[in-house]
């Protein structure tokens, strides 16, 4: 639940208040926070490298990249940040709090309730530093929310809180592919260049082919939502609301 202010012992280390966001990269995990900081902490130091506040409201969602932080919160803004902390730019548009970001080389994604905006970073040449950033595409879901946002390629992939996955052209702005993997929200979902995973409140996992549009196969046997999955070439992982983790190995 973080350090409550004047309740903690000797200098405050963290949050004052509940983490809602979490990434990880490289040697760093980024902490955002409903006390509307984002930290940044060492993982071989276990240190703070810097607190940065610049939101109004709880930061829903983190990415980074090593080179720019980016979060967005529930005052609808997304923040982009340099990578020792600093405000770079504060970009505005969505009606809603910001859920997720996914970030690519030269744009990123983001998703409010039912629209996904895909911003183009413009940046100068000679020092490669981003100067503007300018709203290419806006995507909008036909009915339901988007609950999970991933980039796969050129396309972006969205579950939503009806149990379909949805692959998004991004030039043509259109869902060229649309699945029903679940029968409640999908919570987590991660791709490749052809398949993906992902799980939901139905307490199933899918692994769907994103490109035929299909499910491949479904995985049961939690007792609980599902709140999260990741995969590598060797296995996923699952967890629930329960407190189980799953592992389940690849057939060969």
């Amino acid at each position: 639940m973080g350090d409550v202010e004047g309740q903690h012992v000797g200098p405050l280390v963290g949050h004052t208040s509940t983490i809602t966001a979490l990434f990880f990269h490289g040697t760093r995990v980024y902490t955002g926070s409903t006390d509307a900081s984002i930290i940044c902490w060492g993982i071989k130091s276990t240190e703070k490298l810097f607190q940065s506040k610049g939101h109004e409201g709880a930061i829903t969602c983190i990415f980074s990249d090593g080179t720019k932080t980016l979060s967005g919160a529930s005052d609808k803004t997304i923040i982009v940040w340099s990578p020792d902390g600093l405000l770079l730019h504060r970009i505005t548009g969505h009606v809603g709090g910001v859920h997720h970001i996914q970030c690519g080389v030269s744009w990123f994604a983001s998703s409010s309730y039912g629209t996904i905006f895909v911003w183009e970073m413009i940046r100068r040449n000679e020092t490669d530093e981003i100067v503007r950033i300018k709203c290419r595409q806006r995507l909008t879901l036909s009915q339901g929310n988007v609950t999970a946002l991933q980039f796969s390629e050129s396309e972006l992939v969205t579950g939503d809180n009806m149990g379909y996955l949805k692959v998004w052209n991004i030039k043509s702005e259109e869902a060229i592919t649309s699945v029903k993997a679940h029968q409640s929200a999908v919570t987590s979902l991660q791709v490749d260049a052809t398949k993906a995973v992902s799980c939901g409140m139905d307490m199933i996992v899918q692994v769907t082919d994103i490109i035929q549009g299909h499910v491949l196969q479904t995985l049961r046997g939690h007792s609980a939502p599902i709140f999260a999955v990741a995969f590598d070439q060797r296995q996923i992982v699952s967890f629930s609301s329960d407190g189980e983790i799953r592992f389940w190995s690849w057939g060969r």
